[in-house]
């Protein structure tokens, strides 16, 4: 299972690097995966700074899921995803176990932003803008 699990985050960098805007620093992948719905969403840093949202393409999402299937199977079933990728190929994954209840739409969406980019504006998010 850890070569599965491993080959997926390989697909994830992928699909982040062939579909990000050339000058990306950092990349952001969250997802959101319960039993019967599930979300992701990109952020990066630009060269010069810019925090950018775009959504994911399919391959990427997909992978997500088959990350949280794996993960449902082996008895530790996380509700959030954070994928990090910076252009060097430096990559973190953290896991959050329990969902974090914000009725707002777009509520946890903000709360990630501020706990893992800070204080910042992202060009192209929706959400409380």
């Amino acid at each position: 299972m850890k070569s599965e699990i491993l080959d997926i985050y390989q697909r994830i960098g992928e699909c982040l690097e062939e579909n990000l805007e050339e000058g990306w620093e950092i990349a952001w992948v969250r997802s959101e995966i319960d039993d019967d719905v599930s979300s992701s969403e990109v952020y990066y840093k630009d060269a010069d700074g810019v925090f950018h949202y775009d959504a994911p393409s399919d391959d990427l999402a997909d992978a997500a899921i088959e990350l949280w299937e794996l993960s449902a199977e082996s008895g530790s079933k996380w509700f959030e995803m954070t994928y990090k990728l910076s252009s060097k190929g430096e990559m973190d994954v953290s896991f959050r176990y329990e969902e974090v209840a914000n009725a707002e739409l777009g509520g946890r969406s903000k709360e990630w932003i501020s706990e893992n980019l800070g204080n910042v504006k992202v060009s192209g998010f929706w959400a409380g803008q």
